[in-house]
Formats: structure tokens, C-alpha cells, sequence
């Protein structure tokens, strides 16, 4: 008798988002090939380390495979990644994993995945005949080549594209681009994301009261996206009694004074599924897809002022392009709003929140 192998999937993460988009194409059976998924974690932000842990209990995928230290230095900065494929993947896997990975040597089927980081490239080498599937990563998955602008050009093409919004995409990179199933509509799922995610009332607590939210960006050293964050809180600073700042997963910048902060840092997504943003809130970021999670998610229309182009910043095209999309997108275009200056910004914020 002839033995066979189960085909099996390979899911490899490295934000919040990524692991949720992960864990609602598993809890559908999607892109899983009726086999439980192995999912390759690494430690690139804040409280990783704890996520890991509940996902392993959660039962969800077959293996966990944790790539960095958990709750330390990120374990890479990612936009410098070069287009080359790794000589010795299983070395990199061994390096990345631990020594003992080398006593198992799955074979993948299949390999799911946003970004395409070093640990993607060495499971393709190993598994060069396995599908390529991408899914939400953000903003940057809606216009453009997220793969090939980021040193996957030697990657395959993918098969397919998920998105939370698949009506939403203006890019280029796939033609077979699908939507995310629903969380809004799904309890069941609503309540595992909710204990991996550990949401309490605790979570939510920073938001009470608030209208407004502003949404770093992470830093990664660039001395343009500190005087951005300056110039935000500055204009933000009269109405810093009904803001919160929510600080990306990689900012490292230090707390301004006399703000609230969400200290606890729970998936945004389900926090704006609790009801957190409504139609009377403001978004405030540079360009940021959490604040699409609301009209995504539920259908709901904060307003949305984008400060990318603040003070003689340059949005690329396809930045621009998504912005217009988003406009068109809702009801009331008029509530996306892209200020040009300090005054116009402080005039928006005025306008909204006063």
C-alpha cells in the first residue's frame, strides 16, 4: 500500500492583524485543505509572547513555531528586505525556531501569508511546488505589489488575494481577490477572537468618554514620522480630554503628557466591534487601515482625517488613490479629509469635535 501525505498549510505572521486574518480564514476552512494548519509566529510586537501561549491552547493550528523572543526586541524591522532567497533555509528555520525544528520537516501544500519575510522565502525553498496565497496586511494590500516592493519578487505569483473588503481594491498584484468572511455577523468567532485576544472591559476602559482616537504609526527610526507625530499631538493637544492615543505595535516613541493612552493595546479590530468608533467619533492617522475597521467591520462612518500629506508631505499615488476610495466608499464623502496645513487640520478637528 501506497502511503499519502495530507496536504497541509504553512501560516506565517508577524502583526495582530495578520494572526487575525490567519485565524478567520482557519475557523471557515479556508485555504486549510481539510487538515489543521501549522502557524509560524514572529515575535515582531508588543505582548506576542502571550498571544503565542493562547493560541496554543486555543487548539487552532497544529503547530506553533515562535520565531524571536517574545516580548522583546522586535524581532525585525520590516522595508528592508532584499530580493534574494535564502542558500540554507533549513538553517534560517533552525536559527529562527531553535535547533529542534530540524527534527521536523513538514512539508507544505500551501503558503499563506502578507509579507513576505525571510521565514516565507526559506519555507518556499523547501517547499518550491507549494500554493501561494496572500491575505490582508493593512492598507498597503489595497493598492500597488505589497510582495514585490518588499523583496518578494522571486516569490511565485499568488493564486489569491483576501481582503476585508475585497470591493475595495485598486492594486495590481492579482486578479482573484476575495472578501474576508465577516466577524460582525459570526458570534462564534467573535468569541474566540475575543478570548485569544483577551478583550475585557479593561480593554475598553481608555475609550470611554473619548470621541477621538489617534493612530501612530510605527516610528522604525525615520525622522519624518517623529515630526509627524509631533505636529498631530501639537494640533490635537485643546482636545486632549476627549482623545485617546493608540500607539502601533511598533512605535517606540515615549507618552506625551496630559493624554490618555490605551495602554492595554487589545486588537483594534474587536475593539471596534465592541462599538468603540461610531459615526460621531474622528480617526486620526496618517494613513492607516484601522481606521477603515469601522465601515469594514460593521458599516459605521467615523470621521477620517489623514495627515499624509501635513505640511509639504508627499502621499504616494496609490496612497492617494486609496483615500479616494474610502471616499467614494461612503455615504458622506465629506467626512475624509486630507488637511494640508496645521490650520486646516486644527479648523477639521475643530469642526468635528467642537
Amino acid at each position: 500500500m501506497i502511503s499519502t501525505i495530507a496536504p497541509k498549510t504553512a501560516f506565517i505572521c508577524g502583526t495582530p492583524l495578520q494572526i487575525l486574518g490567519c485565524i478567520d480564514l482557519v475557523f471557515h476552512q479556508m485555504e486549510t485543505d481539510g487538515s489543521k494548519p501549522d502557524l509560524y509566529l514572529r515575535h515582531d510586537f508588543n505582548g506576542s509572547g502571550e498571544l503565542a501561549q493562547r493560541l496554543a491552547v486555543a487548539d487552532i493550528f497544529d503547530n506553533v513555531f515562535q520565531i524571536g523572543v517574545p516580548n522583546g526586541k522586535p524581532f525585525s524591522i520590516r522595508g528592508n528586505e532584499s530580493d534574494t532567497l535564502p542558500e540554507r533555509p533549513l538553517n534560517l528555520l533552525c536559527q529562527q525556531i531553535g535547533e529542534a525544528y530540524s527534527d521536523f520537516t513538514q512539508s507544505y501544500t500551501k503558503l499563506v501569508f502578507t509579507y513576505p519575510y525571510d521565514t516565507v522565502k526559506a519555507l518556499y525553498c523547501l517547499n518550491p511546488h507549494a500554493k501561494i496565497v496572500t491575505f490582508e496586511d493593512g492598507i498597503g494590500s489595497y493598492f500597488g505589489d505589497i510582495l514585490t516592493a518588499n523583496g518578494g519578487a522571486l516569490l511565485p505569483h499568488p493564486q489569491k488575494l483576501y481582503l476585508w473588503d475585497a470591493h475595495m481594491y485598486t492594486g495590481n498584484l492579482i486578479s482573484d481577490v476575495r472578501s474576508l468572511p465577516s466577524m460582525a455577523s459570526d458570534p462564534a468567532m467573535q468569541l474566540i477572537v475575543a478570548e485569544i485576544f483577551n478583550i475585557t472591559a479593561q480593554s475598553l476602559a481608555p475609550y470611554k468618554g473619548k470621541r477621538c482616537v489617534y493612530l501612530t504609526q510605527p516610528i522604525d527610526g525615520k525622522p519624518e514620522r517623529k515630526q509627524e507625530l509631533r505636529e498631530t499631538v501639537a494640533a490635537l493637544k485643546p482636545w486632549r480630554t476627549i482623545t485617546v492615543i493608540r500607539r502601533h505595535p511598533r512605535d517606540n516613541s515615549p507618552e506625551m503628557s496630559d493624554f490618555t493612552y490605551d495602554c492595554e493595546n487589545a486588537q483594534w479590530e474587536l475593539l471596534c466591534l465592541s462599538g468603540i468608533a461610531d459615526s460621531t467619533s474622528v480617526l486620526v492617522s496618517s494613513i492607516s487601515t484601522a481606521q477603515l475597521s469601522p465601515k469594514l467591520l460593521h458599516d459605521s462612518e467615523p470621521t477620517l482625517i489623514f495627515t499624509a500629506c501635513l505640511n509639504g508631505r508627499a502621499a504616494t499615488q496609490g496612497e492617494m488613490s486609496v483615500i479616494d476610495t474610502i471616499r467614494h466608499a461612503y455615504r458622506d464623502g465629506s467626512k475624509i479629509i486630507v488637511p494640508r496645513t496645521n490650520n486646516e487640520f486644527c479648523t477639521a478637528l475643530a469642526h468635528s469635535l467642537a
